[in-house]
């Protein structure tokens, strides 16, 4: 209980500074704010936490069907992806192909707007205009046209017996069917990545002059009215290096090369 006070706070002015700090350290005296609380042992206290087994316990967990695609995503997560690549182009010479684009793009831009119309007026003839026009888009169409065809990246689309391990996604890839499925990116107009779903079956070798391709489509998918889906495609028979990953398989391009390659061969005999 706090003791009484017997002294009024006029009256305690009147003492000597030490006699008030005495008298304050043994009246007003007050405890420790930075002292914890004793806790209480853990056997006692009720908010002990429950063991996970018996949490996991009071939740019954659905067990799922192996033949699901759920099933499948769960148990095999530490092989790799559903797609991997196999094939990349480099990125320097991607950079530099977006680059070329770009710079085509923005020349024939100048040239309509600020350079045609100086020769609208009528010290220079007719024909002018529409010439300089036509002639500032030719670089932006080489571009577009040629540049269409460059494969920037190729991944393999693999089955679920084959996500189990590395191992396993290499064996497939080493063997597969025609009716394996290839995602080829390329570059669009704007420098806009263009993915192309394909099967290997129905790739096969070409060699043009209009412009560089390795190997084309037979069967490609039915397009719109305003997009036509891409045929044909460059790529070396070697892919650039990279970073190691788990998703990430440069050499198993030669061996899909060689197989594009003998589709060839069947299809002339």
């Amino acid at each position: 209980m706090r003791p009484l006070i017997l002294f009024h706070p006029q009256l305690r002015a009147v003492l000597p500074r030490s006699a008030r700090r005495s008298l304050n350290n043994k009246l007003f005296a007050r405890p420790k704010t930075t002292e914890k609380a004793t806790r209480s042992p853990k056997d006692e206290a009720p908010f002990i936490k429950k063991p996970l087994q018996e949490v996991r316990s009071l939740f019954p967990q659905k067990q799922l069907d192996p033949g699901t695609y759920a099933y499948g995503k769960l148990t095999m997560r530490k092989g790799p992806p559903e797609l991997i690549l196999i094939y990349n182009g480099g990125m320097n010479k991607t950079m530099l192909l977006a680059a070329l684009k770009i710079t085509t793009i923005m020349l024939y831009g100048a040239t309509a707007l600020f350079i045609a119309p100086h020769f609208l007026s009528g010290e220079y003839p007719s024909w002018y205009f529409p010439a300089i026009i036509l002639g500032g888009a030719v670089p932006m169409v080489f571009m577009a046209y040629n540049g269409a065809t460059w494969v920037c990246y190729v991944h393999l689309f693999l089955p679920m017996f084959a996500r189990q391990s590395r191992q396993a996604a290499e064996n497939y890839a080493r063997n597969l069917p025609p009716t394996a499925r290839l995602y080829i990116t390329t570059m669009g107009f704007t420098t806009r990545p263009v993915r192309t779903e394909v099967k290997l079956g129905d790739l096969v070798p070409e060699y043009t002059l209009r412009r560089p391709v390795a190997f084309k489509n037979l069967r490609p998918s039915p397009g719109t009215r305003w997009f036509r889906p891409q045929t044909e495609f460059w790529a070396a028979n070697k892919s650039h290096t990279g970073k190691q990953s788990t998703a990430f398989y440069p050499h198993l391009w030669p061996r899909v090369w060689s197989q594009i390659e003998q589709n060839g061969v069947q299809n002339a005999s």
